[in-house]
Parts: structure tokens; C-alpha cells; sequence
């Protein structure tokens, strides 16, 4: 009998580029807005060896889903699943049916792309699907009105701001946003919604950047202004 393991969460410290990596391990974690699934994956050189870097260490990459119960034919789980569905079990009629659970696909190999979303942060955006080898791409666009975007919501609700303190709101939701030398934002100026508070450049979950990042994240859950500055008069 196979002996049971406790499999890794993956951190992410893969360069980008295509790769053949493993399936290791499903895991919900929690994180500033919600709970997330997050797949990982050990990076191989080979069909049998990690990929290690210089220092020693093997290379991990993720993929971050919504947490569901995998039952919606909508979610991004689904199509990470149906990406990696072998020939012989892909039946055009049982795919609209159901779908194995998402353990059932543990250590298999996939081709895989890894893209970077920061300094510190790697993600993979496309699997190599086994059945017919065509490229999956398996981010989606959130559906509903969620606005991911702070200065957009911040913009959108400027004119709630008295006019005689928009200038000096105006330079204190800039503050906010650009706190730490920008470690809030990544390579192309975007809000990173998702950030490890224990990382070194964040100093932990209590620090201040930390709060800041808590705070514009409830600011885009609630909409409300007052999150970021009080009540306004």
C-alpha cells in the first residue's frame, strides 16, 4: 500500500517560460478577500527530475482558482480540469455531465507556461492539454461587477468627496496606493489584489503596509470611501 504524504503547498519561484511540471497538490487558502484554491506544481527537467535552481532549490509554479465546490460548469477549476483530461477520458457527452474530482489528476505531467505578475510572484496561464496537445489558455475574466482597479472605483466615487478636500484626498489615495515604494502595485502599475503578508518586503500581517493592502481590498469589496478616509463632510 502506497504510503500517504503530506504534499506541499507550492511557493512560486519559477522564472517564466514553458515547462514540464507535475501536479502536486490542491489546497484552499485563505486571503485577503476570500478563500482560494491553489494548485501546485513541481517544475521538471525531465520526465522524472525537478528543475533546481543555482541555490539548490526546486522550482514551483501555481494556479489560484475561486474556491468552489466544482460542480459549476463555469469555473475556472472546470476548465483547468477539462485541460487536463487524458484521450481516453474525454467523452464529448460525460464532460457535460461531471467531472473527476480534482485529486484524480495528482502527479500527472503536463506541459505548462509560467508568467510573471511581479518580482516575487509567478503564475501559470496555459497547459499543454494531453489529448490533442493544443495549448489551453485557463485564466478567465471575473463575471460579475467586481471592480478589481482602486483608482478606477476611487473615480468613480470622487464626487462624493466635498470640493474643498478633493485635492487633499486626491493626494492621500495616492499615498495609500504608492506605500512602500509601490510594493502594492506591480511591473505595470496594477493593484495586486493577492500579496503573502509574511513576505519580507510586506513585514508581516500587523504591519503597516499590510493594513494598507487589507484596507484598499475592503475599500473594492464595499465600494465605501469611509473604509480609506472616515466619514467624509
Amino acid at each position: 500500500m502506497k504510503q500517504e504524504i503530506n504534499r506541499f503547498t507550492a511557493h512560486t519561484n519559477c522564472p517564466p517560460g514553458e515547462y514540464l511540471a507535475i501536479f502536486t497538490n490542491s489546497e484552499v487558502l485563505k486571503y485577503p478577500r476570500g478563500e482560494r484554491e491553489i494548485l501546485s506544481f513541481l517544475i521538471l527537467k525531465d520526465e522524472n527530475t525537478p528543475l533546481i535552481n543555482n541555490k539548490g532549490k526546486a522550482y514551483y509554479s501555481v494556479i489560484v482558482c475561486n474556491k468552489t465546490k466544482g460542480v459549476s460548469t463555469k469555473s475556472k477549476i472546470t476548465k483547468i480540469k477539462l485541460a487536463m483530461l487524458n484521450n481516453d477520458e474525454y467523452n464529448p457527452l460525460d464532460i457535460h455531465i461531471g467531472l473527476p474530482a480534482i485529486e484524480t489528476f495528482y502527479d500527472r505531467r503536463f506541459k505548462v507556461l509560467v508568467a510573471a505578475k511581479s518580482d516575487d510572484y509567478n503564475f501559470i496561464t496555459h497547459i499543454q492539454r494531453p489529448r490533442d496537445l493544443v495549448w489551453e489558455d485557463i485564466e478567465m475574466e471575473y463575471e460579475g461587477g467586481f471592480i478589481k482597479d482602486p483608482r478606477k472605483l476611487y473615480n468613480q466615487l470622487r464626487y462624493k468627496i466635498p470640493k474643498r478636500e478633493k485635492d487633499s484626498i486626491d493626494e492621500a489615495f495616492n499615498h495609500l496606493l504608492n506605500i512602500g515604494n509601490g510594493i502594492l502595485l506591480d511591473e505595470k502599475g496594477n493593484f495586486k489584489n493577492d500579496i503573502d503578508y509574511n513576505s519580507d518586503k510586506m513585514y508581516g500581517p500587523d504591519s503597516s503596509i499590510s493594513n494598507t493592502h487589507k484596507k484598499i481590498v475592503k475599500f473594492l469589496d464595499t465600494q465605501d470611501l469611509s473604509i480609506l478616509f472616515g466619514n467624509l463632510r
